[in-house]
């Protein structure tokens, strides 16, 4: 664990690292594939991101989870990713959303499980965030297709129901986002760092992928 006296000192340290692992990725395999949360807690760490002069082009964006929302609604990881970051150098990026059909839920995971086919067998950089109940992605305690994904091995996109609202809810299993190369997870205040700390007596969803985690903490 990183620990910084403050959410800037944070998104600072994290920008910095964040490029380190695209340019390696990009040199490596000649692009970088990456997978980003969306709420509040990353908005001006992507708004720093964007302003990085790296070979944008060569990196795909996609989603970790979403609401299954249009990409113009507020609720929108997607809307809020695009406002932030697939700006200024990084417009060049290409970003993959996770809503297509706003109305049919499995017509669109139909869709959404094709168009992330590249991320299956290349992901180099997952970017998690954690709720005060110990969800990640959209993996979500007493939810039951997030209990399976939490203990299955496969790797795709799912729907699964979130407790608050929107409720339907878009996202890739653990067993993806456990294959990445880096596995980040962002973290703020006492309250979440307590829930963290104790996640595993309770099995709640961020347990099941401590071990691989690097998580940068700002009280």
């Amino acid at each position: 664990m990183k620990e910084f006296s403050s959410k800037d000192q944070l998104d600072q340290a994290l920008c910095g690292d964040l490029v380190k692992i695209i340019q390696q990725a990009i040199s490596e395999n000649g692009s970088a594939n990456i997978l980003l949360s969306g709420g509040s807690s990353p908005i001006h760490l992507y708004e720093l991101m964007s302003n990085l002069n790296l070979d944008w082009s060569k990196v795909k964006v996609g989603l970790v989870d979403e609401r299954f929302v249009d990409a113009s609604n507020e609720f929108s990881n997607e809307k809020m990713i695009r406002e932030k970051l697939i700006q200024n150098y990084a417009s060049k990026a290409t970003i993959f959303g996770m809503v297509d059909n706003s109305i049919d839920q499995m017509e669109n995971l139909k869709t959404i499980t094709s168009k992330y086919k590249d991320f299956y067998n290349q992901l180099d950089l997952v970017l998690l965030g954690m709720g005060e109940d110990g969800h990640t992605a959209s993996l979500f305690p007493n939810d039951e297709v997030s209990e399976q994904l939490l203990r299955s091995s496969e790797i795709g996109i799912y729907n699964t129901i979130s407790p608050n609202y929107p409720n339907n809810r878009i996202t890739c299993s653990a067993a993806m986002l456990l294959q990445a190369k880096n596995i980040i997870l962002m973290l703020s205040g006492e309250k979440k760092l307590h829930v963290f700390e104790t996640s595993s007596d309770s099995q709640l969803p961020i347990s099941f992928f401590k071990d691989k985690l690097q998580v940068y903490y700002s009280i």
